[in-house]
């Protein structure tokens, strides 16, 4: 049962063209896990956070975009521009500068889907934050109401509330024993796949059967994975392959995402649920966006994530890191410098990922991570 995942995670767009055909649902998408699926859910969509979808060429997205955006912007805006998912709307949400355009530079390049943008904000380290957050959720749905032409149900808020939390939350348990009682390919697929599929399908694929573990058998050197979204899972089998396992992770795609809150008895489970409370909810999923973990796209305490980062991997036993990076990502590429520093006081190599359009690792990447796994063994 559990193939699937894999399956999903390698070919993501296949996945949601047969579910398309076999569904009455209509599919939305967004291209940031800060923005709340459970918003698209609550008015009727199938909400998909689309993962990056890695190709030799953008022909489509590069008429429309600078050749220096990072390659998931631009293969979010070749697979709508290109109409190979029959999308109904799009939740944008305001993240890094490349994210921010897409929403314009869809309707320049004449896409009809509407496409409503929930505003964040930049700093998520003062009470402030948390009203502009709550605010911003509450601005999106009146503008998403009229733009995509219903509303947004109350009822199905409550209950899409449940299943989103009860995703993250098994997501975060699959994390916390990642490397130790989780094989990281698995993880790592069981997350996209949690990306694209229907909640209530992926929780019941998800405990079908036992989670995969690691080999323990194969010496392996235990290693943190840090970057933004996962390019692709392919970069997870190659390290796999390398010698490398996985014992922590600080990605958009894993723990980052999965830690987002939603502190409403609404999105409880309860054999009598509580009466649909519409702006409580909606107040608490716009402060749990403010509280989850976040990356270098926003502002927190100076140094507080890379302290925290430093102390977890020390605490795992990290021995190795693995910063993945987009190409023309300036966030994460700014953020680099200090957090490798930051590491190797703490007795941990690294080495820096870029991706752009290739699927899995390249040569030289795989002949330096091959060097550093040695160097540290």
């Amino acid at each position: 049962m559990h193939e699937i995942f894999l399956e999903i995670a390698r070919d993501p767009i296949g996945y949601l063209q047969s579910w398309a055909k076999g569904s009455t649902r209509e599919l939305a998408l967004t291209f940031s896990g800060l923005f709340p699926l459970e918003l698209l859910d609550a008015m009727g969509f199938h909400g998909v956070w689309l993962p990056p979808v890695l190709r030799n060429r953008y022909n489509r997205a590069d008429t429309m975009l600078q050749v220096f955006m990072c390659s998931r912007a631009r293969s979010f805006v070749d697979v709508v521009a290109g109409s190979e998912l029959p999308v109904a709307a799009i939740g944008a949400v305001t993240d890094c500068d490349a994210k921010d355009v897409i929403p314009g530079v869809l309707h320049a390049g004449g896409c009809e889907t509407p496409v409503v943008t929930l505003r964040m904000p930049i700093r998520v380290d003062t009470p402030a934050a948390v009203d502009f957050a709550v605010n911003g959720v509450r601005h999106w749905v009146a503008e998403a109401e009229h733009a995509f032409n219903r509303r947004l149900d109350p009822d199905l808020l409550a209950g899409a509330c449940a299943l989103r939390l009860r995703t993250r939350q098994r997501l975060s348990e699959m994390f916390q024993k990642l490397g130790t009682e989780v094989d990281p390919v698995f993880a790592y697929s069981a997350a996209v796949s949690a990306q694209v599929m229907e909640p209530e399908a992926f929780l019941h694929a998800l405990d079908a059967a036992p989670w995969p573990k690691p080999d323990h058998k194969r010496r392996m050197i235990p290693v943190l994975m840090s970057g933004s979204e996962l390019p692709n899972i392919k970069i997870i089998e190659d390290l796999a392959g390398l010698g490398a396992l996985i014992v922590l992770d600080d990605t958009e795609t894993g723990t980052r995402a999965a830690s987002r809150p939603v502190q409403h008895p609404g999105c409880q489970d309860a054999e009598t649920p509580p009466p649909p409370d519409l702006d409580g909810l909606l107040e608490a999923i716009g402060a749990g966006i403010v509280y989850k973990k976040h990356g270098p796209t926003k502002v927190s305490p100076a140094g507080n994530r890379i302290q925290g980062i430093v102390s977890a991997a020390l605490d795992r036993g990290v021995q190795a890191a693995v910063l993945g990076l987009f190409k023309f990502c300036d966030p994460h590429a700014f953020e680099a410098p200090a957090l490798i520093e930051q590491l190797k006081m703490a007795g941990i190599h690294s080495i820096v990922v870029e991706t752009d359009k290739e699927t899995g690792l390249l040569a030289r990447e795989r002949t330096r991570l091959q060097t550093l796994l040695e160097i540290v063994e």
